[in-house]
């Protein structure tokens, strides 16, 4: 069969595909409609469908909400991430997408100033519209606000001063990583808006019109009842709507930036470390690191990283460069092939000491995913 046999389909294979195109584009339409409805009732019966617990005194008005979704209990480490934030000035503000039992309850209420027990209505982005919606309504006016998840472990050590760069970075709105598209990189010939990612977000709210503007981006932004148009980018859309500027730590292009200027031997330490879920980057990685020094090697070393990261996340792939230039202080939990592997190439790094290691807790918390994978 001619392998452009697509391009010269029939009237009726035409037809078809027109008619799936327009049913997808009804569909789009029918479920904007009814998510709009949906939040429209959610938000007329706000807050009767949430449940409050009371922690402990708030102190300043810097302000942290921790999203999490812990159905067969709250893990060890996070508390220790409940720790850090309160050690780092930030009022805690837990935000449960499912019950908690009376014991988690009474152990974060000693982090917390106020712990929010919700349906997980709109997922983590619901989460955190609910948490900020308490910010307002409360009548508080925090300078800062930190939004993360429960996907990650944060901090990897007590000393990670992450925040404190994200403050003194003095960003309306920004976070952890910023996520763009290398070919519209390229294209542009510079790093695009692109968006922050989910797990970790931080705003500079120090005057009332800033405070206006982040809880009207918050407050329009579209929720869904399932994973049906659930993108990511559409939270750093909202808040590029309201005239909100975007900045984070670390992205793509600073990280390129970042290993073309290692040398050839801390090029090496990279590979060693790589993470691939595909056998054809593993074996590239492996060959690189056999490869005896060359003219040559250098530049396909880099091309080699350039490839692998313009096809997933940097922090993934390539752990050990990731925290030895940015000091993010997280690794994600999410069950894939390439976190799969990210937590191994953690593992090793950490145990031949080329990176810190992480607390006991979260030490121990990976080596257990790690062995169940």
């Amino acid at each position: 069969m001619s392998i452009f046999k697509e391009y010269n389909i029939g009237i009726g294979r035409k037809a078809l595909r027109e008619l799936l195109r327009v049913k997808r584009d009804i569909s789009g339409v029918f479920d904007k409609a009814r998510f709009r409805l949906i939040q429209n009732r959610y938000d007329k019966q706000w807050p009767a469908q949430i449940a409050l617990s009371a922690g402990t005194p708030i102190k300043g008005n810097k302000f942290a909400i921790f999203v999490l979704f812990q159905p067969h209990g709250v893990r060890a480490s996070t508390f220790e991430t409940c720790a850090h934030l309160t050690r780092s000035g930030f009022n805690v503000l837990v935000v449960s997408n499912c019950p908690l039992s009376q014991s988690d309850r009474s152990k974060l209420a000693r982090h917390t100033y106020q712990i929010c027990e919700r349906p997980n209505y709109g997922y983590d982005a619901g989460a955190y519209r609910d948490g900020v919606k308490l910010l307002q309504s409360s009548k508080l006016s925090p300078s800062h606000v930190v939004l993360l998840n429960d996907s990650i472990w944060f901090p990897l050590s007590a000393t990670n001063d992450t925040l404190s760069r994200l403050e003194d970075a003095d960003s309306r709105f920004g976070g952890l990583v910023r996520k763009t598209k290398q070919k519209e990189d390229k294209k542009a010939g510079h790093e695009t808006p692109g968006f922050i990612e989910a797990y970790f977000y931080h705003a500079t709210l120090t005057t009332n019109e800033a405070r206006q503007h982040y809880y009207r981006a918050w407050e329009t932004l579209p929720l869904t009842v399932d994973r049906t148009g659930l993108r990511e980018g559409r939270i750093s859309q909202a808040h590029t709507k309201s005239k909100i500027d975007m900045t984070a730590l670390a992205s793509r292009t600073a990280f390129m930036d970042g290993v073309s200027a290692m040398s050839d031997e801390d090029l090496r330490t990279v590979l060693k470390y790589g993470a691939y879920p595909v056998p054809e980057l593993h074996h590239a990685g492996e060959a690189l690191l056999a490869a005896p020094p060359s003219g040559q090697w250098r530049q396909q070393a880099l091309q080699h990283i350039e490839k692998t990261v313009s096809r997933y996340p940097f922090y993934g792939a390539f752990i050990y460069a990731s925290e030895t230039l940015f000091q993010l202080g997280f690794v994600k939990r999410t069950r894939t092939d390439l976190f799969d592997e990210t937590r191994r190439a953690y593992l090793r790094a950490v145990q031949a000491g080329d990176l810190p290691s992480p607390s006991a807790t979260v030490l121990t918390e990976i080596e257990a995913l790690v062995a169940s994978q």
